[in-house]
């Protein structure tokens, strides 16, 4: 009997033993599962591929013939197959259609099925993840949840064809291999936010370039030991689209505009960046020589000058300034080659004669910028001493009477003397200063219209005209002077036209009774259907038009404005006049009002009155005869 006993002890003993030598194998292989997967972690970068690693290796270590990885999508409503080794992957279920399955894994933490000898028949006739298995042909399965922060995020399923007995270490497998799942899952969320989060930081939404911080984090390896050229475009116009069809529609261009200049820049052999900067500009990094990166950006200019930018049927025109600093010799930081690359670009930017064009940073740059600075003080000195003056040309009727005049500033340098508009207004454009100068400008032609018995035409800028208190402003100097409304004539350029802002100030100027001409008529930006939607009282024609009498007989283009201006019942003032002939042309063509040398230049406000009442005396001793 004591043999028999210890016989049977030594048998439990050893299976006792064999079964903790399995389940320390057991442990080992789920370590060694572990330990694999959080390498293809670290070295595997799509969730897509781990989840794949995933898949094997449990199939691997619980010997299932099916096994596929569950989770919530990021809406939380829907249960997704992220992988599987079958043809499982991808299939989806409404949390309504797996509640059940979900109310049976929260309530314990591994389900055992076996699916065809079921006590619960309403798995299969209402769940859509049971059914699926019995499309599959399987037979029994083992679910667990997969829990982020206390929440079920996802299921994991295994399953065979036939049925099984599921062992308690592989429903403990099962248990680990959904702790590792829950980890990772979790761990690619915050790399996805982080991915996600750098991606905004580091690339424009609208075009999908680089900015400014991707550059940064790889300036100091792409430029070291090398030589090239930081360059600043600066985009010219896209305002106007912005303004007229909002702000979607310039990003649109705009997107548009960046991908053809980066198929432009493809081909080039040098390396080469183009990002994003703020506002309405690009930014290039560019190895090479001073020559290539000539080359480059006139590419980019010729372009953006050379194509026309449609939206809605619409045609907008675009235009490129550029400025450039040299890497090392400008600087080695990207901060400092900012810095010059702007002084370059503020060299020649806004200027006029000069749409598109380019400058590199030199001393040259950096005396003249010193300059315009200085330029700028003695504006705004000149400003707060009111060193400024009104000077007057009159507008002649056909039969020398003056009918109306022009006010005109001038500025009373007290070093350089009388400066005409030419050596200030684009500067005071650039800088708003033209707000506060534009204001005394009214002030003064508003005050002496209480003293004149014609009409005064005062010049107006767009940044006057989008002032919110502009037509308060206007109706306040008309009850301060007492003049009639009709008296004061509002010069705007074609552009202004465009803008619907300005174009509701001019409305409501008119029905204050102030009168709206268009100055430099077919010179700026012209468009006939501006005149059919926005009436003005009068149009003036540029000088460039008459001067064409200096060398033929007709001036046709000039001729086709005064019958235009006349068909839209407008009155007609034709600017720089000089000569007899082009007096007679505008007697021929009846022209209501003349401008120019031939009459009058601008002059003070003295020599001015002197003239007008001399004109009245004329006409009362014409008239008395």
């Amino acid at each position: 009997m004591l043999f028999h006993r210890l016989v049977k002890q030594g048998r439990h003993s050893l299976q006792e033993m064999q079964a903790l030598a399995n389940t320390r194998s057991d442990l080992e292989e789920q370590q060694k599962v572990v330990q694999n997967l959080r390498q293809r972690f670290q070295y595997q970068g799509s969730q897509q591929a781990f989840f794949h690693t995933l898949s094997l290796e449990a199939t691997r270590l619980i010997k299932a013939d099916i096994t596929a990885v569950w989770l919530l999508d990021d809406s939380g409503h829907q249960l997704v197959c992220q992988t599987s080794n079958s043809s499982m992957t991808h299939e989806a279920f409404n949390l309504s259609e797996v509640q059940t399955c979900i109310e049976l894994i929260q309530g314990q933490p591994v389900v055992e099925l076996n699916m065809p000898g079921t006590d619960r028949p309403d798995l299969f006739s209402h769940q859509g993840m049971l059914k699926l298995f019995r499309e599959f042909g399987l037979h029994s399965a083992l679910l667990t949840g997969v829990y982020q922060g206390g929440e079920l995020q996802g299921v994991l399923t295994f399953c065979q064809y036939q049925p099984r007995q599921w062992s308690d270490s592989d429903k403990n497998a099962a248990s680990a291999l959904a702790g590792v799942t829950a980890q990772f899952a979790e761990a690619f969320q915050r790399r996805k936010a982080e991915e996600n989060f750098y991606q905004e930081t580091h690339f424009d939404q609208v075009t999908g370039l680089p900015q400014l911080a991707h550059i940064e984090d790889q300036f100091s390896q792409e430029t070291e030991h090398k030589e090239g050229y930081l360059l600043i475009l600066r985009l010219h116009g896209l305002h106007l689209i912005n303004e007229f069809h909002g702000v979607e529609a310039g990003d649109e261009v705009f997107r548009n505009l960046a991908q053809q200049c980066l198929a432009i820049l493809e081909p080039l052999p040098q390396q080469k960046h183009l990002f994003r900067l703020p506002a309405n500009r690009l930014g290039l990094l560019l190895e090479g020589s001073q020559s290539e990166a000539e080359h480059s950006v006139q590419l980019l200019i010729d372009l953006v000058s050379g194509s026309t930018w449609d939206y809605q049927r619409k045609n907008y025109t675009l235009s490129l300034q550029a400025g450039g600093a040299h890497y090392p010799s400008d600087g080695r930081s990207l901060e400092e080659l900012q810095h010059k690359a702007r002084l370059a670009l503020q060299h020649i930017r806004n200027q006029a004669d000069k749409p598109n064009t380019f400058s590199f940073y030199s001393l040259n740059v950096s005396r003249g910028l010193k300059a315009r600075t200085q330029a700028i003080q003695e504006l705004q000195r000149a400003i707060e001493r009111e060193e400024f003056v009104l000077y007057f040309q009159p507008q002649y009727s056909s039969d020398k009477r003056i009918e109306g005049a022009e006010a005109l500033l001038r500025w009373q340098h007290p070093e350089k003397g009388l400066l005409g508009p030419g050596h200030f207004i684009t500067l005071a454009e650039e800088t708003e200063l033209i707000v506060p100068m534009s204001r005394w400008i009214l002030r003064q032609a508003c005050q002496v219209l209480t003293r004149l018995p014609i009409t005064l035409s005062v010049n107006i800028s767009v940044l006057q005209l989008r002032q919110a208190g502009f037509v308060r402003e206007i109706q306040g100097l008309i009850h301060e002077f007492d003049f009639q409304p009709h008296q004061l004539v509002i010069e705007i350029v074609e552009s202004m036209m465009a803008d619907p802002g300005a174009a509701r100030q001019l409305k409501a100027l008119r029905q204050l009774g102030v009168q709206v001409a268009l100055d430099d008529f077919g010179t700026g930006y012209s468009s006939l259907s501006y005149l059919q939607h926005f009436a003005v009282d009068e149009i003036k024609v540029d000088r460039c038009f008459i001067k064409a009498l200096e060398e033929q007989d007709d001036a046709p283009l000039a001729r086709t404005i005064i019958a235009m201006a006349h068909s839209l019942n407008c009155r007609v003032v034709v600017e720089g006049v000089e000569n007899k002939a082009q007096l007679a042309f505008c007697r021929q063509h009846k022209a209501d009002l003349i401008q120019g040398f031939f009459f009058a230049k601008p002059e003070p406000w003295e020599h001015f009155t002197a003239r007008l009442e001399a004109s009245f005396q004329n006409d009362h001793t014409a008239n008395a005869h």
